[in-house]
């Protein structure tokens, strides 16, 4: 959640409407460093995290997130590992495999504008009266 934290301090300096982590648990970090700087998730940036951990619902506001198949992401890495060994020579190539975007509370429907206040977040001197 450290890296989170340090996006989080970098964002509130240069703002953009949306934030996708490299983990779940690095966008969680984020969410709370920028509500503790004054922020709102979604509504001055929204987020999305990636993993789908267990325990998401549990937190607020709820993470949007990318579930990885990781059962399927095992199994085919050890079928490209196996083939791989076969076939010295062949080139393997890529291997793509689906994932699922799980939306919860971080992230606002199609057409919400979240950017309104992200340019205040962070800055004291504005956005005093709202």
């Amino acid at each position: 959640m450290h890296g989170g934290a340090v996006a989080a301090d970098e964002w509130l300096q240069h703002p953009t409407k949306g934030v996708v982590a490299y983990t779940d648990l690095i966008a969680i970090g984020f969410i709370r460093t920028v509500e503790q700087a004054g922020g709102r998730v979604p509504e001055d940036v929204g987020v999305v995290g990636f993993d789908n951990i267990a325990g998401l619902a549990l937190i607020e506001p709820r993470l949007t997130t990318i579930a990885a198949p990781y059962i399927s992401l095992g199994s085919a890495a050890a079928q490209h590992l196996l083939k791989g060994r076969r076939h010295h020579a062949e080139h393997i190539g890529p291997l793509r495999l689906p994932a699922r975007l799980v939306t919860r509370d971080t992230t606002v429907p199609n057409g919400q504008e979240c950017w309104a206040r992200a340019s205040q977040v962070g800055n004291p001197s504005e956005g005093a009266s709202n």
